[in-house]
């Protein structure tokens, strides 16, 4: 996207561009998120479900908005939401063996 002289909005503060730059990007299950800057970044680690809008369960496939009390598991250093505990649960006993996005194009 820099190439392309494209901008993108923070994904905390929407009212600054993000840096488009592995250094600045977060995950949350197979979303990506950029922000503006590392002190928005620290603030989207720290809470994100106070920014990450809908996310994709990593093991049905669905579209949903996580919430406080919606599953978590953290793995290989990022968190995942699930819609059910039995989810979580499968993705706990399967994650190393699940298929998963590469996004290794973006660095």
């Amino acid at each position: 996207m820099n190439g392309l002289d494209l901008s993108l909005p923070g994904a905390v503060d929407g009212q600054e561009d993000a840096v488009i730059d592995a250094a600045y990007m977060a995950y949350v299950n197979y979303e990506l998120y950029f922000f503006s800057d590392g002190d928005n970044l620290r603030e989207f680690i720290e809470h994100p479900l106070d920014y990450c809008g809908p996310v994709t369960d990593p093991v049905t496939h669905e579209r949903f908005i996580p919430v406080s009390s919606s599953p978590r598991f953290d793995f290989r250093g990022k968190p995942y939401f699930f819609l059910s505990d039995s989810t979580r649960a499968f993705f706990e006993a399967h994650a190393d063996s699940l298929e998963w996005p590469d996004y290794k194009m973006i660095y």
